[in-house]
């Protein structure tokens, strides 16, 4: 079912250990230099957010602290743009964290690729409707 959204999406317990993902979300993560292990069904995401190093470290490390919020009920959402670059160029991603649940526990993370959003916005195209321009 997960598989139909073309935002890359997991499922995370509230222990941080990733529940489900969806294809876009193992493309993703491919995509970007990461091996299956790294936020695999059964791996931590938090363990892997809150030790990442190198490029997009402080703002993975700033995520798993929020989503460890959001999984303690400290917080209701929570949300953050990022860059990762590579042989390409720059991709521009918005991470978004919601409970599952009031009192169930777990949360969902996606990332969705915005990247056309942000240039059209460095290009001065902010708040203008050109369909060309969206996602």
């Amino acid at each position: 079912m997960l598989d139909a959204l073309p935002t890359a999406v997991a499922v995370i317990r509230t222990d941080g250990t990733v529940l489900a993902t969806n294809l876009s979300w193992k493309r993703f993560t491919s995509k970007y230099g990461r091996t299956a292990s790294d936020y695999a069904v059964g791996t931590n995401y938090l363990a892997f957010c809150e030790g990442a190093q190198g490029q997009s470290a402080a703002e993975a490390t700033l995520g798993g602290r929020a989503l460890r919020a959001v999984l303690a009920g400290d917080r209701d959402a929570f949300t953050l743009e990022y860059d990762v670059a590579d042989e390409a160029g720059a991709h521009w991603f918005l991470m978004l964290v919601s409970p599952v649940a009031p009192r169930r526990g777990g949360a969902v993370v996606a990332h969705l690729d915005i990247t056309a959003r942000h240039i059209a916005e460095e290009a001065g195209f902010a708040g203008l409707n050109w369909p060309h321009l969206k996602q």
